[in-house]
């Protein structure tokens, strides 16, 4: 390595340690819970399925809880699947040997980019924005404060977040297009079979109304 790659390395991990350490630096019981709250939230994306299947049961809003749960899985496979083990990177809390960082959340076993946490939430929300905007936003915020709090427990680095945004909005767009083309497949073939059907029935009732002629002539 030479020395302009490791003085361009050195400042990298730098400025994303300085970025984490001030918001280490606000750190106290009351921002504690509430950053805890929010992390919880996005912790393994029970929050984000739980969300979706109840969508999805709900009659009038399954459609929706349909591309949103589509947009999770599209965002799930590269994230967690590919990107995560091939870049493989260790997380900033074990990372900064320069000082100690305590915290009282788990720190995942995986590895650190992209954040799954900021990934999931981006997916879901810009969904559901595409299809309510006022229900989008107040997940879009929602969503900001999760990706915040794994910044402030220091358990991510900033482009982890922001790699995170970006994979999970665009992601979540490629699987809201993919579920609106399969709804749009199985609304054409319902109403093709609801066309079909009245016609039979009106064959059917021809021929028993020609059948009943002779019988009643033989009367």
């Amino acid at each position: 390595m030479t020395i302009n790659k490791m003085a361009a390395q050195m400042y990298y991990y730098l400025t994303e340690f300085d970025i984490l350490d001030f918001f280490y630096s606000f750190r106290n019981t009351v921002l504690d819970y509430i950053m805890y709250f929010f992390t919880m939230l996005g912790e393994h994306g029970a929050f984000w399925i739980g969300f979706c299947l109840v969508l999805i049961i709900v009659p009038k809003t399954r459609r929706i809880g349909l591309c949103c749960m589509m947009g999770l899985i599209c965002e799930f496979i590269p994230v967690n699947v590919i990107i995560k083990p091939l870049v493989a990177r260790v997380r900033p809390i074990y990372a900064n040997t320069a000082r100690e960082i305590t915290t009282f959340v788990k720190v995942p076993s995986d590895f650190s980019f992209p954040s799954g946490h900021s990934s999931a939430s981006l997916a879901v929300s810009v969904v559901m924005f595409r299809h309510n905007k006022k229900c989008g936003i107040i997940l879009l915020i929602t969503s900001f404060f999760i990706c915040l709090s794994r910044l402030y427990f220091y358990v991510h680095y900033p482009t982890d977040v922001a790699a995170g945004i970006v994979i999970g909005g665009v992601f979540g767009i490629i699987g809201d297009e993919i579920m609106k083309k399969i709804l749009k497949k199985y609304d054409s073939k319902k109403a093709a079979r609801s066309q079909t059907l009245p016609q039979i029935d009106e064959n059917t009732e021809k021929t028993e109304n020609t059948e009943a002629i002779p019988e009643h002539l033989d009367v």
